[in-house]
């Protein structure tokens, strides 16, 4: 999409205006625009049950208050005669300085341990017995040198009041879960110590200065904004006021003293901790107010500094990063989301992060299989739940026949999402059906809001939580019969985001919501004392709005462009539109149906004093989120909105039932002897949710059906089956007695061809240790040339990670990554390999100079015919690259392999049929990464997987379809973060490897701190939702590594077999000292120590095969004749 001119206000307002969203709307036209406008778009049933009468669109009860007085310190400004006013809803109260009344302050100080410590100069101001809200905290700010005649003022501070019985009970939360208690940037300012009771930290916010400032500023952002006043105060006390960063920031605020009116139209000022600058209304003039007491003084929106923004946002990255690992701050959603699964929905109130279950795979044992009319049915291709959403599809039980389709998609992130969804023919590629071309059914009800290509659906709000305050459940159900004209389809739900515009004509619906209902509006809430009141508001207002004029909301981002949305430009519209209606006799150009119901739900006439002097601080909680946007910081966060894509993409195909019949090994003449299960899985090489079965083996059989009802059609799929003898008593030997796959075939038909299965012993238990069986070689050909050979003579490799030089010419220097892909009837298999050296004739991919970088190989893992077929296949990239990562898929086609160019972190293709490494000077490339990776992965569903040490994050990537430009992939095809730095489930310390299972789990190994992260593997699914993979273990998301001394050990590689097994590679130790191990651990086991463990399996990289047959990346170079420099290759096999 070409990037178009960004308007100003002014060019907005017009443009909009010119579209036809400028109907103009009086308070009495209003009043008679009835419900019926939402039935008239069509809008789900669900979010017309939002809606509210008249009786219900005010917040419940008046607001309790009580008596506090409070002193403020401004010695950091020229005071001069400056008179100072707390502006508090809709009162404006002036201050009082200290040294014309010192009593206020000598008795407070009687009671006050805190005031008595804080010298005199230091306490400028106060305010006796301002009533604030006993039960809601409540944003204010102090304003200064107000002179009404040129309307200009300044802004002092910004404070966030907590009522005091919620600091107690704070205090009280801390201790319940065992915390230490905290230095405040505050306390250290003034010498004090470390708050020991309630009544210490009560004492303490008595006193508001540069700090209380800073804390503010830093908790505004969304997801460190809480309306609940116990969690705002712990939030305050554990993560935000004890920060250096915010300590630096209070001192920053001092010294640039208070936000002054803007000096230069369009540039801010040298000093001030921020810009105050003018809001101008239609005909470009500073907007003045009109009413209660800043009556003429104008509206400023105060622009931070940049000093203030970048301090700002380290402060808020430490918070978010350690606020989203407490769990007293957060909640399993998992019950609330699917009652099935068992445990009742916890208490929401006062948390600010959500996490679910994640789905890995669909079990589909013991499922009916459909047959005959009636199985025409469509699915989504993937189930698994991404950042904060998840859709699912099932029939819908009163559609109008075997094509209907209902749609339930699960939010449980801070922002809305508008939906949509398009429809693609059965071309090669599909090309995707014009709405105008779909059914007059289908499209009647959402035509309005549609785009060219994607039908508008509706709307999915924030699920549980709305800062800290629990919300009705909102999932949206969408029900449609599916068109005849299309075979697939795709859906959109699209909102605020990070990343790349896949579909940005379906955003800005979901991004005006979001910006104005979970951005500026709890900021008004926030400034009248009402935070309570967010549920109320978004079921009174929100929700009916939406469901009437949901095009006046799209009209509102209509200067969506390329990068991020203009909350500048959004911020004015919404302003204007809020100070028209109650200044111009109530008629409204723009927002028309939300304003006059916004205003009623605050109060209405009676409130618009308290709504005036609300408005400066609208725009503070826009500043914060922007504060906090370079990817460097999100890197450090677990932000949501910045953890979440512009658009999710959700195919929705056709699904037919699969089966398949195993045969006996040629050699025998039913199920493998001794085999008590078989477990089979079905992958779908379009991508998709892997299918597992498990199908209990009373004795032997002559052969076994399989059945997988209800899998997405088309593509290829691979079926692998296994047969094992599994104990009950995981501490016993577990075989595997069999293994049968079809290797990746056309997935049109509902009946497979037959496979045999082929009888093999490959047992683990714990007299099980790993042999080595083969290593790689170089030996001359018969032209003279150097092949690479598997040799069986060859003993197991003695070189460790200190035997590598670097230093020159041959040198070995680092090994990166090993992967396989498994031979099948369809293929050959082959190892691929990345490894540092210094190679003679390698010259570097970017400067064409001799190169010491990473390279990339492929061999043949056929070991037969003496060893020489190694070199069938042989392939090498032909440049250097920096750290190079490279991942195979272990049973799919041969071209749905890749790796990772490090350059600009682009993904580029690996052709296994014939094997070829695509040269990165061609510029061709399927996607790219955020981060660095310290591992990458190839999912079962086709998504790419990283991992990045430093920033304890994970990254997933569709890689494209088609190879893009370099410049393309880096806009188009840009992976999505997830998971960030934290203990708890969903949350990484330190990831040094990952492995995923052949059921789809991602298996992550956390080295962690050595404090209190200790070493352990993780399970997740995809979008890094921690899965219960470890039933056996204390805390199912994890287990706990027991091996030797587990917390001093060197955690290289770890990679898991086709049953479930997990290999770790770790050494202890050091030098020529450090010993090798290979640990063998199993998800079911009880305990923390491995199965089994070998010793002296001296690598720096292993994979595992469909067989478990090991191969491991060595420090033991091969000598070549011509000066490169390649590792060995090792193979290793169980003991029997």
């Amino acid at each position: 999409m070409a990037k178009r001119h960004r308007l100003s206000p002014n060019e907005l307002e017009r443009t909009l205006a010119a579209r036809g969203y400028a109907a103009t709307m009086s308070r009495r036209r209003f009043l008679h625009a009835g419900a019926g406008a939402g039935a008239a778009l069509g809008l789900p049933p669900l979010l017309l049950t939002g809606c509210l009468g008249d009786g219900d669109s005010t917040p419940s009860g008046p607001v309790e208050t009580e008596a506090r007085t409070l002193f403020f310190n401004f010695a950091h400004e020229d005071l001069g005669s400056t008179t100072h006013h707390l502006v508090l809803g809709r009162q404006r109260h002036v201050l009082t300085r200290t040294r014309d009344k010192p009593e206020v302050l000598v008795e407070a100080r009687r009671t006050n341990a805190f005031l008595r410590g804080v010298p005199d100069g230091q306490i400028t101001h106060h305010l006796e017995s301002v009533e604030t809200p006993t039960a809601a905290v409540q944003l204010a700010y102090v304003l200064s040198g107000a002179d009404t005649g040129a309307g200009t003022w300044s802004m002092s501070g910004m404070y966030l009041l907590v009522p005091p019985a919620a600091l107690r009970q704070a205090h009280a939360m801390a201790a319940i879960g065992q915390q230490p208690q905290l230095l405040s940037a505050k306390r250290r300012r003034y010498g004090h110590g470390i708050a020991q009771s309630a009544q210490d930290l009560v004492d303490e916010h008595a006193l508001m200065d540069t700090n209380d400032h800073a804390a503010t500023l830093v908790g505004l952002h969304p997801e460190l904004l809480s309306a609940e006043p116990v969690s705002a105060a712990y939030l305050q006390l554990r993560h935000i006021a004890p920060s250096p960063f915010t300590a630096a920031l209070g001192q920053d605020i001092a010294a640039l003293g208070a936000a002054q009116p803007q000096a230069t139209p369009g540039q801010p000022n040298d000093g001030g901790w921020a810009t105050m600058v003018p809001v101008a209304g239609e005909d470009g003039l500073p907007m003045r107010a009109t009413m209660g007491e800043n009556a003429g003084l104008l509206f400023y929106n105060p622009e931070w500094s940049v000093r203030v923004a970048r301090g700002a946002a380290n402060a808020m990255a430490e918070g978010l990063r350690t606020s989203k690992n407490d769990v007293q701050l957060g909640a399993d959603v998992t019950a609330g989301l699917d009652p099935a699964a068992g445990a009742s929905p916890p208490s929401y109130r006062g948390t600010i992060w959500q996490r679910r279950d994640g789905v890995t795979h669909l079990d589909v044992s013991g499922a009916t299989q459909r047959v005959g009319a009636g199985s025409l049915r469509y699915t989504v291709t993937d189930d698994t739940p991404m950042n904060g959403l998840r859709i699912s599809a099932k029939p819908a039980p009163d559609g109008t026949g075997d094509a209907s389709v209902n749609l339930v998609l699960e939010n449980w992130f801070l922002r809305w999402l508008g939906v949509y969804i398009e429809f693609y023919d059965a071309s090669d590629p599909p090309k995707v059906i014009p709405v105008a071309e779909l059914p007059p059914s289908l499209t009647a009800n959402g035509a309005a809001n549609s785009t060219d290509t994607a039908l508008y659906m509706g709307v999915v709000t924030p699920e549980f939580v709305l800062y800290g305050i629990p919300l009705q459940s909102s999932k949206l159900s969408v029900t449609f019969d599916f068109p005849a004209q299309a075979a697939s389809a795709k859906i959109l739900a699209s909102g605020l985001g990070y990343g790349a515009h896949t579909h940005q004509a379906t955003e800005p619906l979901g991004i005006a919501l979001t910006t104005i209902f979970n951005l500026i509006v709890p900021t008004l809430l926030l400034g009248l004392g009402l935070s309570e009141s967010v549920d109320a508001m978004v079921k009174s207002v929100a929700i009916p709005v939406v469901n009437a004029a949901a095009n006046e909301f799209i009209a509102f981002m209509a200067d969506e462009s390329e990068g991020s949305p203009n909350f500048a430009n959004m911020l004015a519209i919404f302003w204007r539109s809020l100070v028209r209606w109650m200044t111009s006799g109530g008629v409204l150009k723009f927002l028309a149906s939300l304003i006059p119901r916004l205003v009623a739900f605050m109060g209405g006439a009676s409130a618009a004093a308290a709504i005036t002097n609300a408005l400066p601080l609208i725009g503070a909680i826009l500043q914060a989120i922007g504060a906090l946007g370079t990817l460097a910081e999100i890197a450090e966060t677990s932000c949501e909105a910045l953890l979440s894509p512009w658009t999710y993409q959700t195919g929705l195909v056709l699904t037919h039932d699969l089966s398949l019949t195993l045969q006996p090994d040629a050699t025998d003449t039913a199920t493998p002897e001794g085999a008590n299960l078989c477990r089979a899985s079905a992958m779908f090489g379009q991508g998709g949710t892997p299918r597992v079965l498990e199908i209990p083996l009373q004795g032997r059989q002559r052969q076994l059906a399989l059945h997988f009802p209800g899998v997405p059609h088309g593509g290829k799929v691979s079926i692998d089956a296994s047969f094992v003898q599994s104990p009950a008593d995981p501490s016993q030997t577990h075989r595997v007695l069999g293994k049968a796959s079809t290797g990746p075939v056309d997935n049109t038909v509902d009946q497979l061809a037959d496979v045999r299965i082929h009888n093999m012993l490959a047992p683990i238990g714990p007299d099980t240790r790993y042999q080595h069986k083969q290593k790689t070689a170089l030996r001359p050909s018969s032209n003279g040339q150097q092949v690479h050979v598997w040799d069986a003579s060859l003993p197991a490799p003695g070189a460790k990670s200190g035997d590598m030089p670097c230093a020159g010419p041959g040198d070995l220097c680092r090994l990166y990554d090993i992967t396989v892909r498994q031979g099948t009837a369809q293929g050959a298999g082959y190892v691929g390999y990345a490894w540092q050296g210094f190679s003679s004739g390698v010259v570097d991919c970017s400067s064409n100079g001799q190169s010491d970088s990473g390279q990339l190989a492929n061999l043949n893992t056929d070991t037969t015919n003496g060893g020489v077929n190694a070199q069938a296949g042989y392939a090498a990239l032909p440049c250097g690259l920096s750290q190079p990562r490279l991942a195979y898929s272990l049973l799919a086609h041969g071209s749905a392999n890749f790796y990772l160019d490090p350059a600009q972190r682009l993904v580029r293709q690996v052709q296994l049929d014939p094997p070829a490494f695509a040269d990165p000077r061609a510029q061709r490339a399927f996607g790219a990464f955020n981060l660095d990776s310290t591992a990458l992965l190839l999912h079962p569903s086709g998504r790419l997987i990283s991992i990045h040490q430093e920033s304890h994050k994970m990254e997933t990537l569709q890689p494209s379809d088609v190879a893009l430009s370099d410049a393309d992939a880096l806009t188009r095809s840009l992976a999505q973060l997830h998971a960030g730095q934290g203990t708890r489930p969903g949350l990484l310390t330190a990831p040094v490897a990952a492995a995923v299972s052949a059921d789809g789990v991602v298996l992550v190994l956390e080295a962690g701190n050595g404090a209190d992260a200790l070493p352990r593997i993780q399970a997740m699914d995809i979008g890094a939702n921690a899965v219960q993979y470890f039933g056996r273990q204390p805390v199912p998301y994890f287990l706990r590594l027991g091996a030797g001394s587990a917390a001093t050990r060197t955690y290289l590689d770890m990679a898991v077999d086709a049953s479930g097994f997990i290999y770790v590679l770790s050494y202890e130790g050091s030098g020529a000292g450090a010993v090798y191990w290979l640990d063998i651990y199993r998800a079911d086991q009880p305990g923390t120590a491995p199965v089994c463990s070998t010793p002296n399996v001296n690598a720096g990289a292993l994979c595992v095969d469909f067989w478990r047959n090991v191969y491991t990346l060595n420090y033991e170079v091969l000598a070549s004749a011509s000066g490169q420099a390649e590792p060995s290759v090792s193979l290793w096999e169980p003991s029997l």
